[in-house]
C-alpha cells in the first residue's frame, strides 16, 4: 500500500545533496563516485560547470565558402595534408589542400578560390606516404616520400622526383635538417644534409643517430622548444643539436611497459602530450607526468588514433567503449567512432561519438581558423569535414548520454528516502533514476528549473541523462533526501 506519512518529528531530518558544477567524466572504477562526475558519457561537453551538447562534424569551409570534396574526380580520399606555401614572388599566401586518392593520384585545391581538386602530375603507387612542409632552394615545398624508394619535391608548380631513396614513416624539420624515422622501424634516426631535404648520403653531410637496443622501434620525431623529441615504442628521448655543430646530446626522459601511440603525439600550449597503453602523459621541459587519468578508461582502442592541437585544445580520435546502442552514423566498418576535445588545462572537455574520423588538419587562412578532418576509407569517402558546434554529424542528430552508476548515498544500515531531484535545463531531456526501482521522467525543452518527485528508497542511487536534442544545457542539480522515512514509501 502507498501512503503519505505525517511529520512526527520536531527536528527536520531532510538534507540536500547539491551539484553546483558538473565537473566531467571519471571512468576510473571506484565504490563511490561524486554526482558531479559521470562514469561514462558521450556527445556532451563540460564547460563552466554545465553539461552541454558536444562538438559536431560539418562540411569543411573557410569563412562562408565551402571547401570542395573529391566527388568530381570519382576517387575517394586516402590521405589529406595542408601544404603551407608562401609565394615569394607575389608576397601572398598560397596554402593548398593536398589529397592522395584511392586511385593512387595526387590532387590539390588552393584554399582561396578552388571549387574543385586538380591533379598533380606525379606517380606514387602506395598510400604509405609521409608528407612534410619544408624549405628548399629558397621556396616553400611539399616533401613526400613513399615506401617504394620515391622522394618527391613539389614547389607549387614543378615536380621533382628522386628514386632509390629511403622510406621514412615520419619526418620533421629541426635546425635546418629533415630528421626522419625509418619505415622499417629500426632503432636508427636519419637526418638530411643541412638545408637540403633531398640529400641523404652520409658522404654529402647527411647522417644518423644510433639508439640503444632497448626501447623498441623509433616511431615519431617532434620538434619541442629547442629540442627534438624522439618517440620509440617504449621510451621517449630528448635530442639537442645546434646548426653547424657535429655534436649532440641524447637523454632518455621516459620509459613505459605499454607501447606509445605515435599519432597521439602533439605539442599543445607549451606541453607535448601523448598517449600510451597506460594512459595520457605530458612532457613539460624534461619532466613527464601522467594526466587525464579520468578519461583514459573511455578508450576501447587507440590503434588508429590521431591527434591535433587547435585553439589550445587537444583533439584525439579513437575507438570508444560502447554501451550497446548505435550512435550517430556508427556501422560495422567504423575504425574509430569518437573523438576527444580537451582544453590545455584539462578543466573543460567534451566527447563526441558517432563519426569515424581518421585525422585532423588545422587550417588558417586570412584570419580564419578551422579544424578540418578526414574520414576512414569506407565512410564519407569523398568528403572533407570540419569540427563545429552543431551537436550533429552532418545532418544526423547525435544521442547525448551522461551516466552515473548506482552509488551509495547513506551509511551502512541507514534508511533514507530520495524525495525529489531539482535541476535547471534547456532542451528536451530524459532522466532515468535507479533506486530500488527504475523510473523515467521526461523534461520539457523550456529553459527553467524543474522538480522531479521520486519518493523511493535512496540509500543507493543511479542517474542517467539522455537527449536527442541538438542543443542542451544542464546545471544546478540538487537531490533531496529524508533520513526519517517520512514521505512516500511502500509498506
Amino acid at each position: 500500500m502507498r501512503y503519505n506519512c505525517q511529520n512526527r518529528y520536531t527536528v527536520p531530518k531532510k538534507y540536500l545533496y547539491k551539484v553546483e558544477k558538473f565537473s566531467g567524466i571519471d571512468g576510473v572504477e571506484r565504490e563511490k563516485l561524486p554526482f558531479n562526475y559521470a562514469s561514462y558519457g558521450y556527445n556532451v561537453r563540460f564547460s563552466a560547470g554545465e553539461i552541454k551538447e558536444g562538438n559536431g562534424i560539418e562540411y569543411a569551409k573557410i569563412g562562408n565558402r565551402y571547401i570542395p570534396g573529391t566527388g568530381t574526380t570519382g576517387e575517394g580520399i586516402q590521405r589529406l595534408f595542408l601544404y603551407k606555401r608562401f609565394d615569394r614572388s607575389t608576397g601572398i599566401r598560397d596554402d593548398r589542400l593536398i589529397v592522395y586518392s584511392d586511385g593512387e593520384k595526387l590532387y590539390q585545391a588552393d584554399l582561396a578560390t578552388a571549387r574543385s581538386f586538380s591533379q598533380i602530375n606525379v606517380t606514387l603507387g602506395t598510400d604509405n606516404l609521409t608528407f612534410l612542409n619544408c624549405e628548399y632552394n629558397g621556396q616553400d615545398v611539399l616533401w613526400i616520400c613513399d615506401d617504394r624508394g620515391h622522394l618527391v619535391i613539389y614547389d607549387g608548380t614543378n615536380v621533382q622526383t628522386m628514386s632509390d631513396t629511403p622510406y621514412f614513416s615520419d619526418a620533421c624539420v629541426y635546425n635546418g635538417r629533415v630528421y626522419a624515422t625509418s619505415g622499417s622501424g629500426n632503432n636508427v634516426l636519419r637526418f638530411s644534409a643541412e638545408n637540403d631535404p633531398t640529400e641523404w648520403r652520409e658522404s654529402e653531410g647527411a647522417g644518423k643517430v644510433q639508439f640503444p637496443d632497448d626501447g623498441g622501434k623509433i616511431l615519431r620525431c617532434v620538434v619541442y622548444k629547442e629540442s627534438l623529441i624522439i618517440f620509440r615504442e617504449y621510451g621517449v628521448y630528448k635530442y639537442v643539436r645546434y646548426p653547424g655543430s657535429s655534436t649532440y646530446t641524447l637523454t632518455k626522459v621516459f620509459c613505459t611497459e605499454q607501447p606509445i601511440y605515435p599519432k597521439s603525439v602533439c605539442v599543445c600550449d607549451g606541453r607535448l602530450i601523448f598517449l600510451s597503453g597506460k594512459g595520457f602523459y605530458a612532457l613539460d621541459g624534461s619532466v613527464v607526468t601522467a594526466i587525464w587519468k579520468n578519461l583514459f578508461p573511455l578508450i576501447e582502442s587507440a590503434k588508429n588514433c590521431s591527434a591535433a592541437c587547435f585553439d589550445n585544445r587537444y583533439y584525439l580520435t579513437f575507438s570508444m567503449k560502447k554501451d550497446g546502442t548505435q550512435v550517430g552514423e556508427e556501422n560495422a566498418y567504423f575504425v574509430n567512432n569518437a573523438f576527444l576535445v580537451v582544453d590545455a588545462d584539462g578543466k573543460e572537455y567534451g566527447i563526441t561519438r558517432g563519426a569515424d574520423v581518421a585525422e585532423f588538419i588545422p587550417v588558417e587562412y586570412k584570419g580564419e581558423t578551422e579544424l578540418f578532418c578526414r574520414f576512414t576509407h569506407s565512410y564519407h569517402t569523398f568528403d572533407i569535414g570540419m569540427v563545429g558546434n552543431s551537436g550533429k554529424v552532418f545532418s544526423t542528430s547525435l544521442k547525448k548520454v551522461w551516466y552515473h552508476p548506482v552509488s551509495l548515498c547513506a551509511s551502512a544500515g541507514e534508511k533514507v528516502i530520495l524525495k525529489k531531484i531539482f535541476l535547471r535545463s534547456s532542451g528536451e531531456i530524459t532522466v532515468k533514476v535507479k533506486t530500488d526501482v527504475e523510473q523515467e521522467f521526461s523534461i520539457p525543452a523550456a529553459g527553467r528549473n524543474h522538480c522531479i518527485v521520486i519518493g523511493r528508497k535512496g540509500d543507493a542511487v543511479g542517474l542517467t541523462l539522455t537527449s536527442t536534442a541538438d542543443k542542451i544545457t544542464v546545471t544546478d542539480m540538487e537531490m533531496e533526501f529524508d533520513k526519517s522515512n517520512r514521505g512516500v514509501y511502500d509498506e
